[in-house]
């Protein structure tokens, strides 16, 4: 096996099982890469999807288990139908398993679940997961299902108050919440001093930017907050997984989905030093740097074969390898990826030129090419003059010292 300009080349003659690499009593379980088992390792691997019966193979395509006495599985498709997640406990359950509270606007595990969850508390449970309200460009409010295309993003902001949390917490969400259309708050274990997090419903970028953000910032400043003092405070850019495909190949990812997911990747290995500066984190143990994709695929000493290799590359770029969700680019979602590297910001200037450049980065690793990662400063020179004026401004006053080394790159 040999890796050049991110392909992978293997010479294979002939057919064998993905898994014992046996050649005899063999089953085409992937067409689209050639990719069989045999009779034994299908009866021990290969389970079918609940709802749909598809044979799904756990370490090849996306998949969730679903919260039941026999272990069964969903595929992803059946999943988006008919599996609904829990608000409190965050487990996946048959849509018939759960109930829905109109005041929460979130699901729950029949029984202990539902009954013993709390309508009117303001800072929620850190499992908390009420149904995701996407805000279109002139302020629309559509589900999922309706969703067709388009880049939508949230934001998580972790903010430590001390003891004046509650108060703090009742006043943004009376004031600027919109009934919680807007966003919700959080409990977050990695906070040391209280407080909570804020997160914002996905919104198309324009939607998000025409917030209040000044208000909220300042109000939470002079409140006695904080959230870049404290290294444990972080600010998380969320964005729709659905972006990053073609609704034709929805249905099997992992050739345009997974390239823009590398292409993502790459960009943030590839200019770390300078993202790093802007980030001005001091410590990154909860956002360190995304393993290389090559080191991904050689992680297993028996990769002789093109399966193994590409099952490894693929699931790790879809979340499934045990690397943990505390990278920099955090792949384990199912719907959405997560921007983890950016510390937590009160300043308005900060907090909209890093959301700005998350956005425009995005949107570049889409158009790049899998053979060649843009630069921040093309980043930088392909934004609108108003959002790239925000961007330096925002840079110039993270990195005053080696600003120099970051704009004119």
């Amino acid at each position: 096996m040999t890796l050049s300009s991110n392909k992978i080349r293997i010479k294979k003659e002939t057919n064998e099982c993905y898994k014992c690499k046996s050649t005899t009593c063999l089953h085409l379980i992937d067409q689209k890469y050639n990719i069989y088992i045999c009779n034994r390792c299908k009866c021990r691997y290969i389970k079918k999807c609940h709802f749909c019966q598809k044979e799904i193979v756990p370490s090849l395509l996306s998949h969730i288990y679903l919260n039941d006495d026999v272990g069964s599985v969903c595929c992803i498709q059946c999943a988006e139908k008919y599996v609904s997640t829990c608000s409190s406990c965050g487990c996946q359950c048959k849509s018939s398993n759960v109930e829905y509270c109109d005041k929460c606007r979130a699901f729950y595990c029949k029984g202990d679940c539902f009954n013993h969850h709390y309508c009117n508390e303001t800072i929620r449970h850190h499992s908390f997961k009420p149904i995701p309200l996407f805000h279109t460009r002139n302020g629309a409010l559509i589900r999922q299902n309706q969703l067709k295309r388009g880049l939508f993003i949230g934001i998580e902001l972790e903010v430590e108050c001390g003891d004046e949390s509650d108060r703090i917490a009742n006043h943004l969400v009376n004031i600027f919440s919109n009934n919680g259309n807007n966003f919700y708050l959080k409990e977050d274990g990695s906070l040391n001093d209280g407080g909570f997090e804020i997160v914002t419903h996905p919104m198309h970028i324009e939607r998000f930017m025409s917030m209040p953000w000044d208000d909220i910032l300042k109000f939470l400043s002079k409140s006695g907050a904080s959230s870049h003092s404290p290294s444990t405070c972080g600010l998380h850019v969320h964005f729709n997984n659905s972006y990053y495909r073609k609704p034709c190949s929805k249905r099997n990812p992992s050739k345009q989905f997974v390239t823009n997911r590398i292409k993502l990747v790459n960009f943030f290995n590839k200019n770390w030093k300078e993202l790093s500066i802007i980030s001005k984190r001091e410590e990154f143990n909860y956002c360190h740097k995304n393993p290389k994709i090559k080191d991904i695929v050689c992680l297993n000493d028996r990769q002789d074969t093109w399966v193994e290799a590409k099952r490894n590359w693929s699931d790790y770029i879809n979340g499934h390898l045990s690397c943990g969700r505390y990278q920099a680019v955090n792949t384990a979602g199912v719907h959405t990826t997560e921007i983890r590297l950016w510390r937590g910001t009160l300043s308005p200037i900060s907090f909209k030129g890093l959301i700005l450049l998350t956005h425009a980065i995005i949107k570049q690793c889409k158009n790049d090419k899998i053979t060649k990662t843009s630069t921040i400063r093309d980043v930088i020179n392909k934004m609108k003059k108003r959002d790239r004026d925000i961007v330096l401004e925002m840079i110039q006053s993270r990195d005053r010292r080696n600003k120099t080394s970051i704009i004119n790159s």
